[in-house]
């Protein structure tokens, strides 16, 4: 167990458990949680089981994850950071996998990740997280006592579960229960959902593999993460207790991040526990609801018919006598009065030369269009002329 201060009334105590269980002969579940320039870095990954090298998938995740935010300057956006990690995440892996002659060209792996860093400046939240996760590895939130999982599993199950196909209760019994829709090595380009998380004094933040969430009921977990005489390293153990007493049937990975403070830190005052920002279209985001919202009542409301008695009709009178002495004034001094008798200029405008011009010029126009008119009428036989000059 590590503790780091993150504020003047915030300590937060990291915990780490990964065990092979009961029945695997191989431990394919990595975890780590270490500081990084961007703040303290926690991963959970868990190798997909059936195809060799799932171990070596999950601790390359590991590897490659804290190695490429390791490298992030302090001033880098925290989800954008995680996002360029895990696509060099799947692309080392996918790699691998497709190199020559090796036995491991299927290998995958499943991840969870978060990343804290303080924000001083909210008193109420003075922790945020960014949550991001790859399969079915898990990230919960365990607030006031109650359990609320972040992240949203990318599997066939979820999908049935999601369409009301199933319940989460079948989905534990069904024989496709460990079919992934998404996951790091399989593909050659893979997106990391995000979530980001205010946290505040008495939380938990637990990231977790199926070997824990698939054999403990989420009740059990919400009990041992909602008691607060357990540190974080206690609560760990008891979380690792549940899921070997359940069978130890899978490999276990774990890691919790609680965070401890004063009463007026803000334990009893709820704030909002998720917000998701407008990065891509794999964000999404959760709400914790602690209570009902209140409605605020309306201040006042104004009908539509009432707004004309409330305003008195505005009369001017145009003709009223001048009151003071300077509208006396200008009433006496003459004014300047415009007209504008616009006329156009088709009606207006004048040819050039005598009237006999004019008159010549018409006459030639009506001896031209009577000569055509003759012509046509003769040519075109208009009123039976050729029986005549026959």
């Amino acid at each position: 167990m590590s503790t780091a201060s993150i504020h003047e009334t915030v300590v937060i105590s990291f915990a780490s458990q990964c065990n092979r269980g009961k029945v695997r002969e191989e431990n394919q579940d990595s975890v780590f949680h270490g500081a990084v320039p961007l703040g303290d870095l926690l991963i959970v990954a868990d190798g997909i089981g059936g195809y060799a090298g799932g171990g070596l998938a999950s601790r390359m995740a590991v590897d490659v994850l804290s190695s490429a935010l390791a490298a992030m300057p302090t001033f880098f956006p925290p989800a954008i950071a995680i996002q360029e990690a895990a696509c060099r995440t799947n692309a080392e892996i996918f790699a691998a996998a497709a190199e020559p002659g090796t036995a491991y060209n299927r290998m995958g792996t499943t991840v969870a990740l978060a990343l804290l860093q303080q924000a001083p400046e909210q008193r109420r939240a003075p922790v945020r997280a960014w949550v991001g996760h790859i399969g079915d590895s898990r990230a919960y939130l365990a607030r006031n006592g109650r359990l609320q999982r972040i992240t949203r599993d990318h599997s066939a199950m979820q999908l049935l579960i999601d369409r009301g196909l199933i319940t989460p209760q079948e989905a534990r019994r069904h024989p496709d229960a460990s079919v992934l829709t998404r996951s790091l090595g399989h593909e050659p380009h893979v997106e990391i959902e995000l979530n980001e998380v205010a946290l505040q004094p008495g939380d938990s933040l637990l990231l977790c593999s199926d070997g824990l969430w698939g054999f403990v009921p989420e009740q059990e977990i919400e009990r041992v993460l909602a008691d607060s005489t357990l540190d974080a390293e206690a609560a760990s153990r008891a979380l690792l207790k549940l899921a070997i007493e359940a069978g130890g049937h899978d490999n276990i990975g774990i890691e919790i991040a609680r965070l401890a403070g004063a009463s007026e830190a803000g334990r009893t005052e709820p704030a909002d526990a998720l917000e998701s920002p407008a990065m891509s279209a794999s964000q999404s985001s959760l709400e914790i609801p602690l209570a009902p919202a209140p409605v605020p009542e309306p201040i006042f409301e104004i009908a539509p018919e009432s707004v004309a008695e409330t305003v008195p009709e505005l009369k001017i009178d145009w003709t009223a006598e001048p009151e003071t002495k300077i509208e006396r004034e200008l009433e006496s001094k003459p004014r300047l009065e415009l007209e504008f008798n616009y006329v156009p200029k088709f009606e207006t405008a004048d040819l050039p030369g005598s009237s006999w011009v004019k008159m010549l010029m018409i006459l030639v126009l009506a001896f031209a269009t009577s000569g055509a008119l003759a012509y046509s009428a003769i040519t075109q036989n208009w009123f039976g002329l050729d029986h005549f000059l026959r």
